[in-house]
């Protein structure tokens, strides 16, 4: 049979968090999940309670006696599939805000050339009615823009 330690470690490692971010997320040392994992200690109810809401398992993941190990792995496939669908959500806002700062990247370059250059753009002045602020604000755009990509990066490649 497995025990609880088993299983929590299984779902766990399923969804690819050290212990230090399961302590972190549950509100405990990392310590305690370590004596969970190794069956030197059980979860207490509230512990069990924010395990299962946490990993979106019921209770009688942990306790029942006839659980096979097929519904393990049906727990454990759950756990990667929200893994995998959290990761295309990333993704697909990364190349949202990628796309953004594309385009503010676009605007900045040629509000600068009409705005600040002497030869390009003079034609253009009169119809356009850009000023400076129009540059700096999308200058500002496209460091926030930078910004919101570098972070979101990061935050892809650490998971």
């Amino acid at each position: 049979m497995i025990t609880i330690g088993e299983k929590i470690k299984e779902l766990r490692k399923a969804k690819k968090i050290s212990q230090e971010e399961l302590s972190f997320e549950l509100g405990v040392s990392r310590q305690t999940v370590h004596k969970w994992e190794s069956d030197a200690m059980q979860p207490n109810t509230d512990n069990l309670k924010s395990i299962c809401d946490f990993f979106k398992v019921s209770s009688t993941y942990f306790f029942s006696e006839n659980e096979s190990i097929a519904s393990g792995e049906v727990a454990v496939a759950a756990c990667k599939q929200k893994t995998i669908k959290y990761l295309v959500a990333k993704i697909i806002v990364l190349i949202i805000v990628s796309l953004a700062l594309i385009g503010s990247i676009s605007f900045t370059i040629g509000t600068g050339c009409i705005v600040f250059t002497n030869n390009l753009g003079k034609e253009y002045l009169s119809v356009l009615e850009v000023h400076r602020y129009t540059f700096y604000l999308f200058l500002i755009l496209s460091l926030i823009l930078v910004s919101l990509d570098a972070l979101m990066i990061f935050f892809i490649i650490k998971r």
